[in-house]
């Protein structure tokens, strides 16, 4: 052999040497390389419902949680009520190298038995009953169990509902009261009530079930109506226009100002009317905002309690006044609204005249994306009240934009019939303790919501405040004090707060 090729002969033989080890290298398998173990993972990674306009709109949005934990997937935000369960289709990932994926369904109303997830993933399944999925590793070993849980409201979520047995009657020492006026204060609520033998008892309590109540002595003849509760005292008129102060409710101090009304506490000052050579001035207890005549159309008399609100517009809180009457006695249809500097009415769509009606601050739940969760509204709800004929009104008006436009509540956020129509009502707002476990959050409860709740978490269990509005007093329509404290909460806040 010519030795000039040798070098060429050699680097042939080196060059398919390495092709050998490369593609033996190739083509051989992970369990055939030295210290290789297979894989023991069974943790699913993301779980879904595939979209179908039948069952709901936004289906596939519809947010699950995984819990490595306890073994559990699961949707915090709960169906609403009513939606079908029985034929839904899972997407769920989980590591592809996997050996089994099974699905398995028992006491179902449509269905039961095993489907094999990976052979036919397109397949529906039964949620109404219990439904596991089983995952084996690729070491056909390793195995874990989850349990599918697909939540649906067993009741309307964004419903009030109202019962009288959580709260009893007005705080009356000597029963069948005259007269009452409650105010939110300290925390709690505070009730001056007139008794039958014309005497006084002033009562407080943390949730109106355990009242402490005496009775009480005041150096004035009040007009019971007007007590009104700042941020540290209290404010009340006597009969004669005298203005009184108090920080506990017991004892009376005069202020030196005589007025013919209260508008309501503005932060730390009170509002206030006076009347002079037959015109009505608007005042301040501070002396802060300058004296001007009302404008025409202000309500003088019958306005609801003030709500003092903040919102994305204002540099200042809004206090809005609704209903009433004008000086000349012409029924005011909206709200009127106090900036910090001046009085203006807001309302762009009117409420029937109404006077002596109640106004509360709550919140409504809706849908503003394609996305299926809730945001929430602060509301405005105005009930009870005299209408221009002279009858009681029975509907409840709701705004969501702070008095520029109300509107009848639907039926879900109306007071119900066993609520009497009344005038001079009052509405508080009052925390009420709510506890839970986190543990359980996937059993089969009402759902958690996210919202502006105050929370704790200890562990697993959980604490929050659920905000009930308490409805307290009232004049009937035969003139009788309603002396039932009724108390009403949105289902919504009652369930466990999403974390």
């Amino acid at each position: 052999m010519n030795k000039r090729y040798l070098p060429r002969l050699r680097g042939a033989f080196l060059l398919c040497g390495v092709l050998s080890i490369f593609l033996m290298a190739c083509n051989s398998k992970p369990e055939d390389e030295p210290g290789y173990e297979d894989s023991t993972s069974v943790a699913v990674t993301n779980f879904r419902l595939k979209p179908d306009r039948n069952v709901m709109l936004n289906l596939d949005s519809v947010f699950f949680s995984i819990d490595l934990e306890h073994g559990i997937i699961y949707n915090a935000d709960s169906l609403p009520m009513g939606t079908p369960v029985s034929s839904l289709v899972p997407v769920i990932s989980y590591p592809s190298d996997c050996s089994s994926a099974v699905i398995s369904m028992r006491g179902g109303a449509l269905r039961e038995g095993d489907i094999n997830y990976m052979s036919t993933p397109n397949d529906t399944v039964d949620f109404t009953g219990d439904v596991t999925l089983t995952l084996r590793a690729q070491d056909g070993v390793t195995e874990r169990s989850y349990r599918l849980k697909v939540n649906v409201h067993k009741v309307k979520p964004d419903s009030l509902t109202f019962d009288r047995q959580a709260t009893g009657t007005l705080p009356s020492r000597l029963g069948s009261p005259l007269a009452q006026k409650s105010v939110a204060f300290g925390g709690g609520v505070l009730s001056l009530i007139e008794e039958k033998d014309r005497s006084f008892t002033l009562a407080t309590s943390a949730k109106t079930t355990d009242w402490i109540k005496f009775p009480l002595s005041l150096p004035f003849t009040p007009d019971l109506r007007s007590l009104t509760a700042g941020e540290n005292a209290l404010y009340m008129l006597a009969d004669n226009g005298d203005l009184y102060t108090s920080t506990d409710g017991s004892a009376w101090a005069p202020t030196g100002k005589n007025w013919n009304g209260i508008l309501g506490a503005y932060g730390s000052d009170l509002l206030g009317l006076r009347k002079e050579n037959g015109k009505f001035f608007h005042t301040s207890l501070s002396g802060l905002y300058p004296e001007a005549e009302v404008a025409e159309g202000f309500p003088v008399t019958g306005q609801t309690n003030m709500l003092t609100l903040t919102n994305n517009w204002a540099v200042d809180p809004v206090g809005f006044i609704t209903g009433g009457l004008t000086a000349s006695g012409d029924g005011v249809r909206g709200t009127w609204g106090f900036d910090g500097h001046t009085w203006a009415m807001i309302s762009t769509s009117e409420l029937p005249e109404l006077h002596d009606a109640c106004a509360v601050p709550y919140f409504v739940y809706k849908q503003t994306s394609t996305i299926w969760r809730q945001t929430e509204f602060p509301v405005m709800m105005l009930f009870g009240g005299v209408l221009a004929d002279g009858s009681l009104n029975d509907k409840t008006y709701i705004s969501i934009d702070n008095g520029i436009n109300w509107s009848e509540a639907p039926e879900n956020l109306s007071l119900p019939a066993d609520i009497p129509a009344v005038r001079m009502a009052d509405a508080v707002i009052l925390s009420t303790p709510m506890q839970g476990s986190l543990t359980d959050a996937w059993e089969d409860k009402p759902n958690k919501i996210r919202q502006r709740l105050n929370y704790k978490i200890e562990g697993y269990d959980i604490s929050w405040e659920c905000p009930y509005i308490y409805i307290l007093g009232g004049m009937t329509k035969d003139d009788r004090l309603n002396d039932i404290v009724w108390r009403g909460v949105l289902a919504r806040l009652t369930f466990m707060p999403l974390i």
